[in-house]
């Protein structure tokens, strides 16, 4: 889903159909109206889930509460990938993140420039996910051998960088 107004009501009735999910990898609801009570009840069916690997909730209005929400139970699930910029969350929100975050090396790729939270917040936040993108791909690499990882790993911190210097231009 993508530029749709599902919203609260709609984000209550996706989060029923959420619970107990074994084959959904990727959600997308990006601009899709959801604040704070979407974001909490799609945060507690998505409680324990391992399966979903991507969750994006950019452009939404989820503000701090929903950030709130959403950080006490991501570090239960398999999601590695989350998008939540452009969501009016401020600095009491990142910082949420900014834990989750310190806790769970799992977060390889978080997408959350165009909030409201100082900069400073955005970097801590920004540091964090680079330095667990790199431990991941360096146990990759040391999984996988040398065998082209190295090449995935160049790939992955270019696109780090790449989204990081977009956020400047914000």
């Amino acid at each position: 889903m993508w530029d749709d107004e599902l919203g609260d009501d709609g984000a209550k009735a996706l989060a029923e159909a959420l619970k107990g999910n074994t084959h959904l990898l990727v959600l997308s609801l990006e601009n899709t109206g959801i604040e704070q009570e979407g974001v909490q009840a799609l945060a507690r069916a998505l409680s324990g889930n391992q399966v979903m690997k991507s969750l994006d909730l950019e452009g939404n209005s989820m503000g701090n509460a929903g950030a709130k929400a959403l950080t006490s139970v991501l570090h239960t699930t398999s999601i590695e990938i989350i998008g939540f910029a452009h969501n009016e969350i401020g600095d009491s929100g990142i910082n949420a993140f900014i834990e989750l975050i310190e806790k769970n090396p799992q977060f390889v790729h978080v997408l959350a420039n165009g909030n409201l939270a100082s900069k400073k917040r955005q970097k801590k936040l920004e540091t964090l996910v680079i330095a667990n993108a790199k431990a991941a791909a360096a146990k990759a690499t040391a999984a996988n051998g040398s065998d082209g990882v190295e090449d995935e790993d160049e790939d992955l911190e270019e696109a780090l960088e790449m989204e990081i210097s977009e956020k400047d231009e914000l």
